[in-house]
């Protein structure tokens, strides 16, 4: 279902949420020069993709969405929040699959989505696109990104991520559970919690499960938490590193299996104890996360059905700040 509606709406255009107390379930809005087209239902997400052009903006509703669909321009991708009842989530049979081609110099950008059980695979050649911006997502699975000059990955969950070839990431106040990076690749973490790690650079970061390469890191102002048998690191990549036993003594946990079922993942949460890493993961550090938007919120909308005299749809938006 597709209604395009021609009204005075460039107070909209950089609205960063749509709440599912709309008219309908879910909502799709599509800015595309100087109009804004609405679709509803669970594909709205898949028809708003396929009518979107390089720069656009599509801003999704809390709720549902199918997100079995192919994203092939650099478009802004922007959900209500990845966690709690009012969250963007996507569902299907497939994952969310960017496959871009031709776009060197521009970025996708994709946030405030938890993307479901199937995550994102970003099916790109060499350099076909820019910049690639992740934050505020929460992904079960991130595989396959390649091709991009520039990642950078802020405010995520992400249960497991594979980076490879001609790619550089950014990864900032974020937990990332599983990760590799390979070909010619380099990554970046920054005030974040890293599980079986890359060979990579660690800043503010709090590691663990990195048997196979941690000596080869380089690793700044950064808490290990050692396994059963595991060693204590003397590589002199390793400036300002404390070694700990265990996650235990870092963090409370507010589950178990705290970082590989999808599900517990998704909810995880976790609280400091004292004052040990009070920099680290989404709540605090470089970007710390605040679930609050700082633009105007579509509180709900509703299109008419009928047209007036003059051929046009009336539509009803209320705005809360």
């Amino acid at each position: 279902m597709k209604k395009t509606i021609i009204l005075f709406l460039a107070l909209f255009f950089s609205i960063g949420k749509l709440s599912a107390q709309s008219a309908y379930a879910t909502f799709a809005a599509l800015q595309h020069d100087g109009k804004l087209t609405s679709f509803t239902g669970i594909d709205a997400l898949k028809e708003a993709v396929e009518a979107a052009e390089d720069g656009d903006v599509i801003t999704l509703s809390s709720g549902l969405f199918n997100g079995d669909c192919k994203i092939t321009k650099a478009i802004t991708l922007r959900g209500a929040g990845m966690t709690g009842p009012d969250a963007t989530k996507l569902t299907g049979p497939g994952r969310l699959d960017v496959s871009i081609t031709g776009a060197e110099d521009k970025t996708l950008v994709i946030e405030g989505i938890d993307t479901g059980i199937y995550g994102i695979t970003c099916n790109l050649d060499v350099k076909s696109l820019g910049q690639l911006i992740v934050r505020k997502c929460f992904v079960a699975e991130f595989f396959q990104i390649q091709g991009v000059d520039n990642i950078i990955i802020s405010n995520c969950k992400i249960r497991e991520l594979s980076v490879n070839g001609w790619s550089s990431l950014n990864c900032y106040n974020s937990v990332v559970c599983c990760s590799g990076f390979g070909g010619y690749g380099s990554a970046v973490f920054k005030n974040c919690i890293v599980g079986s790690g890359p060979m990579a650079t660690y800043e503010d970061c709090v590691c663990f499960s990195m048997t196979s390469w941690w000596a080869g890191c380089s690793v700044t102002n950064t808490i290990y938490a050692l396994e059963l048998g595991e060693e204590v690191s003397t590589s002199p990549l390793h400036k300002n590193v404390s070694y700990t036993n265990g996650l235990a003594s870092i963090f409370d946990w507010n589950q178990d299996s705290y970082l590989f079922d999808v599900d517990a993942m998704r909810s995880f949460d976790y609280k400091t104890k004292s004052d040990v890493a009070p920099s680290i993961g989404i709540y605090a550090g470089q970007f710390p996360f605040s679930p609050k938007l700082d633009l105007p919120t579509i509180k709900s909308i509703n299109v008419s059905t009928q047209t007036d005299a003059d051929g046009k749809l009336g539509i009803d938006v209320e705005i809360e700040n």
